[in-house]
């Protein structure tokens, strides 16, 4: 809040003025805590000095986005944003929910690799697989879940709708049944490096880690997270 010096209607010691809108605030009563509430008649908001949850500041987000991608575990966040665990995992769940993959561009290369992890225990295999455009680096197309022709479909359908030149992979024998020989070839070397990236960034992706994954649609949302924001 920014205090002025201005003619104020209830406030005493200066008018206060509203974050969102500049206007003047007054006085609209306490919350539950007791806390003096206060109410801008310009943009109807109503609004406190100091909040005590930390949870509500603007650039709690971006905070969440940064630290996930620096591969700081869901209790050490908290700790770090003196939030609760449960609303550090609610927010990764929304921020991931509103990322799209990047609008892909004709005529490029492309390279499709699946990175192997585990959820809950390491007798619960899992795969994410993801395309990478080889010229930019960029991860445009990415899914997750058990090693299949429909996983690896979700992955290289926008591929194949789009005007490339060629898509490489690795050996496994579903590729040569989901992509026509003409465009399809074996070289893996940029995403293999990006298979190391994501290792060495996110912890939860680590071979020897306690930092890992309770459930699909958490890994999944750290991954977009780590490649679209």
């Amino acid at each position: 809040m920014a205090f002025t010096t201005t003619k104020c209607y209830k406030c005493v010691g200066g008018t206060i003025s509203c974050d969102s809108c500049a206007g003047n605030l007054i006085k609209y009563g306490r919350d539950i805590r007791g806390k003096q509430r206060y109410f801008c008649k310009k943009c109807i908001k109503t609004t406190v000095l100091f909040y005590t949850y930390q949870a509500c500041h603007v650039d709690t987000n971006p905070k969440i986005i940064a630290l996930t991608k620096e591969g700081v575990g869901i209790l050490s966040m908290a700790r770090l944003l003196s939030i609760s665990a449960t609303t550090i995992l609610k927010r990764i769940k929304n921020i991931a929910s509103t990322l799209f993959p990047p609008t892909l561009s004709d005529n490029q290369e492309y390279e499709v690799d699946e990175l192997k992890t585990y959820y809950l225990q390491k007798s619960k295999p899992i795969w994410i697989a993801y395309a990478l455009e080889k010229e930019s680096r960029r991860v445009v197309s990415l899914a997750v879940g058990n090693r299949s022709n429909f996983i690896l479909n979700q992955v290289l359908l926008p591929l194949i709708k789009t005007y490339h030149k060629m898509i490489y992979t690795d050996k496994l024998k579903n590729y040569k049944h989901l992509i026509d020989n003409n465009i399809h070839s074996r070289s893996t070397n940029h995403i293999e490096r990006m298979n190391l990236n994501l290792r060495t960034h996110l912890k939860r992706l680590n071979r020897h880690t306690l930092a890992y994954s309770k459930c699909v649609i958490m890994l999944e949302s750290v991954v977009r997270i780590y490649c679209w924001s």
